[in-house]
């Protein structure tokens, strides 16, 4: 996460409103010149995704731009991933980069998305949203007995213990109805990841700007999630003058110093 705040805040943190914002809709109140570091911003990390053309790239901006509300409004983020990403073997390398670094400490931060979803299936993914009459019939389908007045815990424990459930017709639909899912759905937590950095970073950048504008030096690092320090430490170890995000969907924070005015 950027400068100020959490994707959940409200998006009356900004000022000028687009003339050309559609009327029918909330517009979301934007600087021009947060708006250019954006834009600035977007096409060079996406630059980054070599699975994504030039020519997708510009797509991608102008459905942003255009059709949804502009970036700060994160309506895109499923209409992005379903028309680009969906079903699509691609790679985001600072993510990759940061995702080895974790996983060499054997520690994530709070918020760190998986591109790959777990493919497993559990007990509930198959009889989860079933009916008692349903799981009665499935285990007489198999010919387990059933005791009078068995429970819907009971049942579930009597599916469990029989041999070769996993060989069942109903678990192999559902575990191929699970794989198929995650082909379809890989990465999606990470693009999301992905264009939420953009914000951050053009946050980052704009606030900077501001900041010297207005002569302000001092500044505080704040942590929504105090156990993710120590990841923006590593960040500040490569860099020391690296500047919130430090990592994707890092929340860190920096806090103005406002200078007195008899100082």
């Amino acid at each position: 996460m950027g400068l100020f705040g959490l994707f959940t805040r409200k998006r009356d943190t900004y000022q000028e409103v687009d003339v050309d914002a559609k009327p029918s809709m909330p517009t979301v109140q934007v600087s021009r010149n947060h708006k250019d570091a954006y834009e600035r911003i977007f096409f060079q990390q996406i630059s980054e995704i070599k699975e994504i053309s030039a020519k997708e790239a510009k797509e991608i901006f102008a459905i942003i731009k255009n059709e949804h509300g502009r970036f700060v409004d994160l309506t895109y983020l499923d209409v992005v991933f379903e028309r680009y990403f969906r079903g699509r073997r691609w790679h985001w390398p600072e993510y990759e980069q940061w995702n080895a670094t974790f996983a060499s400490l054997g520690k994530y931060p709070s918020r760190w998305p998986l591109m790959e979803s777990s493919s497993d299936v559990t007990m509930y993914d198959v009889f989860g949203r079933m009916k008692v009459g349903e799981l009665k019939e499935f285990l007489a389908t198999h010919d387990v007995p059933v005791p009078d007045k068995t429970r819907r815990d009971g049942l579930e424990r009597l599916i469990a213990n029989m041999p070769r459930l996993k060989d069942t017709d109903l678990w192999q639909a559902k575990a191929k109805e699970r794989l198929q899912y995650c082909a379809d759905t890989r990465g999606k937590a990470v693009c999301h990841a992905f264009f939420r950095h953009i914000i951050d970073q053009a946050k980052t950048e704009f606030e900077t700007e501001r900041r010297r504008s207005l002569g302000i030096q001092k500044e505080t690092l704040r942590f929504v999630y105090p156990e993710d320090e120590k990841f923006s430490s590593i960040a500040l170890k490569r860099n020391p003058n690296a500047r919130p995000p430090f990592y994707p969907t890092d929340l860190t924070m920096l806090s103005p110093g406002i200078p007195r005015l008899d100082d």
